[in-house]
């Protein structure tokens, strides 16, 4: 009996991170398309470059509030390492954000904000799972 209160505590405690992960992540969505549609439409910057610089604008968002809120409850490594392995990690979720951004935006011709919709979703997935057991592990 003791195991399974141990393993709900555990999985409510997963659901709570992914939650405010996602919150998180709508906020960095929200700062991530505000700036690709500054670049594209008022500075005409091509859409695969703006969203690579809408992205980092985002990651560094994103990281700040999940040290804090998603993650604030855990003994944190120091902030250079843990920014460090927060950034690899996005930089991973670029490459397949851009991969899928390329196919949906290039090759079958959805519209660039679309394609990046669908790419941060998947991205999103990818980013929680790494950083949850890399990132942010509790320190020792």
């Amino acid at each position: 009996m003791q195991r399974i209160v141990e393993l709900v505590q555990i999985h409510r405690k997963l659901v709570e991170r992914f939650v405010k992960w996602s919150i998180v992540g709508t906020i960095g969505a929200v700062v991530d398309y505000t700036i690709l549609i500054l670049l594209v439409e008022v500075m005409g910057l091509y859409a695969l470059s703006a969203q690579a610089i809408s992205f980092t604008c985002a990651v560094v968002n994103n990281y700040t509030l999940n040290r804090t809120w998603t993650f604030g409850d855990i003994k944190h490594k120091g902030p250079a390492v843990q920014f460090t392995q927060f950034f690899i990690v996005s930089v991973a979720g670029l490459g397949t954000r851009s991969l899928i951004f390329y196919f949906f935006f290039k090759v079958l011709d959805l519209w660039y904000i679309y394609a990046t919709a669908i790419a941060i979703i998947v991205v999103l997935i990818w980013n929680f799972f790494a950083n949850l057991v890399w990132t942010f592990r509790e320190a020792e």
